[in-house]
């Protein structure tokens, strides 16, 4: 197969992923109005971090869609297929692309089938369920101002765990 080949079935899966519906299940986010803006598919897009160019590609096709954060931001998740994720921010106003410094990939946690990172189209909210950078694990809330991510809450992750039976 051909990198476009590649390219191809992977923007396909990624787009797939992102048409899901993304719900956030906390009871303190704050909904903000929605934007004249937010179908907005014609900026030019600023890639100021190493990891934003490094997913050029990515980005580029999946900025766009509809503003599906924050109003008029869209989040963009990609992964490698397995319960690995990572992401970055665009403002469909004037197409800076944001990527936390702090938080280089999320994974999943075993007995947590949360959805690794959760946010709605009306809030500033993200939750992120799982391992930030394979280390920390928690269920963390973050807040978005529109230039960074502040933590405003951790909280223990709910994890189910299914006893095994053994043959005899």
């Amino acid at each position: 197969m051909g990198k476009n080949t590649i390219f191809i079935i992977y923007s396909l899966f990624s787009a797939a992923a992102l048409a899901a519906p993304q719900i956030i299940k906390t009871n303190h986010i704050k909904n903000i109005e929605p934007s004249k803006s937010n179908n907005k598919t014609s900026t030019t897009l600023s890639f100021t971090t190493n990891k934003s160019k490094k997913f050029k590609s990515i980005i580029a096709f999946n900025s766009k869609k509809p503003a599906n954060f924050a109003n008029h931001y869209i989040l963009i998740t990609w992964g490698c297929g397995t319960d690995f994720h990572e992401f970055a921010i665009v403002n469909k106003d004037d197409g800076k692309v944001f990527t936390d410094r702090k938080i280089d990939f999320v994974v999943g946690v075993m007995g947590n089938d949360e959805p690794r990172i959760e946010f709605k189209t009306n809030s500033h909210m993200i939750t992120i369920n799982g391992k930030i950078n394979d280390k920390t694990e928690g269920k963390f809330f973050y807040n978005w101002n529109g230039t960074n991510l502040t933590l405003t809450k951790t909280k223990k992750l709910e994890k189910k765990f299914i006893e095994q039976t053994r043959n005899k």
